[in-house]
């Protein structure tokens, strides 16, 4: 492959570094540690994503599958027109151009891959979390702040709440079949993610409900809602 190719791939792999999906590989990679991933693929098979107020990407669920790597990359020798950062972009492209390739044979061979459904919320690191400053221009006598310079001040020293340190964690994980997948698909929209948003939770059993079925008991724990 010419430099001009791998430049165009690695085009294409820093493009996809800015989607979803490259984020929900790196969540599992990173943060799933009840899934084993070492020498796998990880495919996402579906999600639901929202913006937090962090600005981080936020997932109510992530469906993912991990196939073993029966393709392996072969990187290119360096060579004086690659830096270290360079070559290291054209392996990871590589890697990613074959991950989608042995996914999707393996796919077009019938191979499954273990499913698995897990719940990776955004939470504060710094909740409850206080923090001492001070304050100058504050008035003894009358006990408030004076930015008049017309009294004396001194400086007050003040608990605040610390800045948030947002972050992700795993909430939930559990192996899962091509059913459940199913299932949380065709009920998700209409059932489970207005519960999310009504009762501010997540919760993975309501990912395991066959709503359908339990319709007839709206009205008595309201756990669900007709149309």
């Amino acid at each position: 492959m010419s430099m001009i190719n791998y430049k165009e791939l690695v085009y294409k792999y820093e493009d996809y570094l800015k989607s979803s999906e490259a984020l929900a590989v790196y969540l599992v990679k990173a943060y799933v540690h009840q899934v084993d991933t070492r020498n796998k693929w990880i495919d996402i098979v579906n999600s639901s994503t929202w913006e937090h107020r962090s600005s981080k990407t936020a997932f109510n669920y992530l469906i993912v599958e991990i196939f073993d790597r029966k393709k392996h990359p072969i990187y290119p020798k360096r060579t004086d027109q690659m830096d270290d950062y360079g070559y290291r972009q054209i392996c990871k492209a590589i890697t990613w151009e074959v991950s989608h390739d042995d996914i999707r044979d393996q796919r077009e061979r019938g191979i499954r891959g273990q499913l698995y459904l897990t719940i990776v919320p955004i939470y504060n690191k710094n909740k409850r979390k206080k923090v001492v400053i001070e304050k100058p221009f504050w008035n003894e006598e009358y006990g408030g702040f004076d930015y008049t310079g017309k009294a004396p001040t001194t400086t007050k020293k003040i608990e605040i709440d610390m800045e948030p340190d947002w972050d992700y964690f795993v909430k939930a994980c559990k192996k899962i079949t091509e059913k459940d997948v199913d299932r949380i698909t065709k009920y998700y929209d209409t059932y489970i993610s207005p519960k999310i948003y009504e009762e501010r939770n997540n919760l993975i059993d309501w990912y395991f409900v066959d709503y359908k079925s339990n319709i007839i008991t709206a009205g008595k724990d309201n756990f669900l809602k007709e149309n």
